[in-house]
């Protein structure tokens, strides 16, 4: 499951493990300093609203030694769960990745503006 997949079907612990352990999450919504604020917005954001519509486009990717640097630009749209109120995104973002011992990458920081 991608990230994307996780996150529009509401998987906090699948969301989570993409996320290196210094992980910040710089929305323009709000800034999230470390994993545990991280977790707890996600979970009040599963709670209240259904997701829709999420959709990533990168438009450049660039790696130098153990970071990896991605732009793309973001949609989704968040629906109350009493389905009275909508929010739609449309972003532009830049993740940063950061290679971890194992080899793999993980998400450093998130970064987006609307």
């Amino acid at each position: 499951m991608t990230y994307f997949e996780a996150w529009e079907n509401e998987d906090l612990e699948t969301c989570m493990s993409y996320y290196d352990k210094d992980f910040i999450n710089m929305f323009a919504y709000g800034p999230v300093r470390n994993l545990e604020e991280c977790r707890e917005s996600y979970q009040d954001v599963f709670d209240n609203y259904s997701i829709e519509g999420v959709n990533w486009e990168r438009t450049e990717c660039f790696v130098d030694n153990n970071m990896a640097f991605e732009t793309g630009l973001f949609e989704q749209i968040w629906i109350t769960n009493d389905q009275q109120d909508t929010i739609s995104f449309k972003m532009r973002g830049m993740t940063v990745y950061r290679k971890q011992e194992d080899g793999s990458w993980k998400q450093f920081r998130l970064i987006a503006q609307q």
